[in-house]
């Protein structure tokens, strides 16, 4: 693996399952889809009936209708559509949507021109068929139920007997989990609680893995990138439109629930729903990821994640971070903190992370008030990296205004290097895009792992400890509460109190379910 790659996408990968090389990516000619818009509107609740009878008087079709929040998604093929709306009295923004790169998309992007190493690895079981359902329900309600009754029920599915986490093969890597307190969360026999719902906001999930099967819940989990969806469909006939053809919501999923055959997780016996709202390049709009959490909301997600941020229409673009200056901006800032502030309100605790820069270390989010990382600085708890010895990982972002908690994630050398005790584990995608899809973290060789740096796998931790917080009182805490614990239960380190570069300090899981 080369260093100046190991430096520009802070990621470093390695496969369990023998050696593979990389091929081009695979590109499907789809057929232009008309331009998007995000219509933000004064009031931050609209008549639904009103909304739609006026875009479409304009020549609007209405994709999403976000009423709750006073936002719509719309496509229209009229070229001064966005100019006609940004007249009507009671409309605040109109924005043409672009896909934005993430923090993840240069790292998705350079490593398909990357030899990935690779190590034998134990094998995997056979195959499962891509069609089948590894996971149902387990008593929740659907998407459109605004009932709490789902905490009541009681699944016809026997109890889970797990085995002891720290036996498994894989454990002894994985310094992340002692870190945080496992050891003694484990000790208590408390892996969580199966009707608590973790979604994962991301490019989806390989609910197929040997340690995510049975922990998706595939009625639940839902794409709104059609684009992938097509794509997932000829390359995989019969896959889920959920199934990850990117690799890091697979690996952060791995890191809540698992089904503790090879690592360790945080929450094994939580239920992971996969919201994909980004595609196998790791792009995305806007509009998506306010539509994603309002469904996870919907949905009575108990912890939302989303663990990435995005860095505006280059990839990478450090001198293009959102700013409430730029008037092309304001819609989508606006949106997301509308979305983030609704699912809050509802219950969920949202979680995001401080974002791994490209090219350097560590951003300071202080520097200049008026810009904004989205989706941290819009209302989620933020987490930045901290590494082995309890410090600052030095490869994420700070700022007063930005970091709520730390949470391991590894820490990088001064010469922008990363030691390999430092390296988190996790799942790596059967269905992934390196090299030619179908053969890197192929499904016939499974499982495969892969290995991370950054604030990713950081927000995944904080996203399980609040998953177990929840379980401990049976999903009926409202996500106020559980923010409140994860801060109030965190551990003091760097500086003494709150800090630029951890917060409150790193999650601790025993001391979140216990005092």
């Amino acid at each position: 693996m080369q260093k100046h790659f190991l430096r520009s996408a802070l990621l470093f990968t390695l496969i369990l399952a023998g050696l593979v090389a990389s091929g081009p990516a695979h590109a499907t000619a789809l057929e232009p889809a008309p331009p998007q818009y995000l219509v933000v509107f004064d009031e931050e609740k609209t008549d639904p009936v009103e909304t739609v009878r006026l875009i479409e008087s304009l020549g609007g079709t209405v994709l999403q209708n976000h009423s709750e929040i006073g936002v719509a998604v719309v496509t229209s093929e009229e070229s001064n559509f966005a100019r006609r709306m940004g007249q009507i009295s009671g409309i605040a923004e109109v924005q043409r949507q672009e896909r934005r790169s993430t923090s993840w998309s240069q790292a998705a992007q350079q490593s398909m021109s990357q030899n990935i190493l690779g190590v034998s690895g134990p094998p995997g079981p056979p195959a499962r068929p891509l069609s089948a359902a590894v996971a149902g329900n387990h008593g929740h309600n659907d998407g459109d139920s605004d009932s709490d009754s789902d905490s009541d029920s009681d699944s016809d599915t026997p109890p889970r007997v797990f085995p002891d986490p720290t036996t498994l093969p894989g454990y002894f890597l994985q310094w992340n989990m002692g870190r945080i307190s496992m050891e003694p969360v484990w000790e208590q026999e408390f892996f969580g609680d199966p009707r608590v719902k973790v979604a994962v906001v991301g490019a989806g999930l390989d609910y197929l893995h040997a340690d995510l099967e049975g922990r998706v819940d595939l009625e639940l989990s839902k794409s709104f990138v059609p684009s992938d969806d097509a794509l997932v469909e000829e390359l995989f006939p019969g896959a889920h439109p959920i199934a990850d053809l990117a690799f890091h919501s697979t690996f952060v999923a791995s890191q809540i629930s698992c089904s503790l055959t090879f690592f360790a997780c945080i929450a094994p016996d939580t239920t992971l729903v996969g919201v994909k709202v980004l595609d196998l390049n790791e792009t995305g709009t806007i509009a998506d990821l306010v539509s994603g959490v309002l469904y996870a909301a919907h949905i009575r997600s108990d912890v939302i994640l989303i663990p990435f941020a995005y860095w505006g229409p280059a990839a990478p673009a450090l001198d293009r971070i959102f700013s409430w200056d730029n008037a092309e901006d304001r819609p989508e800032i606006r949106a997301i903190r509308r979305a983030i502030r609704w699912a809050k309100i509802r219950g969920s605790v949202v979680i995001t992370e401080t974002s791994t820069p490209f090219f350097q270390f560590g951003i300071d989010a202080d520097a200049d008030g008026r810009d904004v990382i989205i989706p941290a600085q819009s209302g989620a708890i933020t987490v930045g990296s901290s590494g082995l010895e309890d410090t600052w990982g030095l490869i994420s972002n700070y700022g007063f205004s930005l970091v709520d908690l730390a949470a391991p994630g590894g820490r990088a050398n001064d010469d922008n290097t990363f030691p390999p005790e430092e390296f988190i584990w996790g799942a790596c995608t059967g269905f992934s895009q390196f090299g030619s899809l179908k053969e890197t973290c192929a499904r016939e060789i499974q499982p495969q792992f892969v290995i991370v740096v950054g604030a990713q796998p950081s927000a995944a931790h904080a996203a399980g400890v609040a998953a177990l917080i929840s379980s401990r009182y049976n999903g009926r805490r409202h996500g106020f509460f559980i923010r409140h614990k994860l801060f109030r239960t965190a551990v003091d380190i760097e500086a003494p109190g709150f800090d630029q570069f951890t917060g409150h300090g790193r999650v601790d899981a025993f001391r979140a379910i216990t005092e």
